[in-house]
């Protein structure tokens, strides 16, 4: 058996639950889903949160959001999520090591 500070220092950078992996995912879903947000809307990255977010120009000051924009934001998330997980549903079918 292993004395408990050598197993803590293993386990400390042992992956057990693949956070890495998942961190990747995470973040290429991320990177994907917001570049895809962006070519849709054949704007600048400001013209295009702009259109997420307004503003009052009275007083008081608020900011309101667009649903419809907000939806299509978050529903360029959900497509990308729900590909993601299809293929790697079929990486795992045609290569059982991945």
């Amino acid at each position: 058996m292993l004395p408990t500070d050598i197993k803590n220092l293993i386990l400390q950078f042992h992956d057990e639950f693949g956070q890495v992996q998942k961190k990747k995912d995470l973040n290429r879903l991320v990177q994907y889903a917001y570049s895809e947000w962006l070519f849709s809307k054949g704007k600048t990255e400001a013209e295009s949160k702009h259109d997420i977010w307004t503003r009052s120009f009275y007083h008081p000051i608020e900011f309101y959001i667009d649903d419809s924009e907000w939806l299509h934001f978050l529903g360029m998330f959900l497509m990308y999520d729900y590909n993601f997980v299809r293929e790697r549903k079929y990486l795992k079918k045609i290569l059982p090591s991945w």
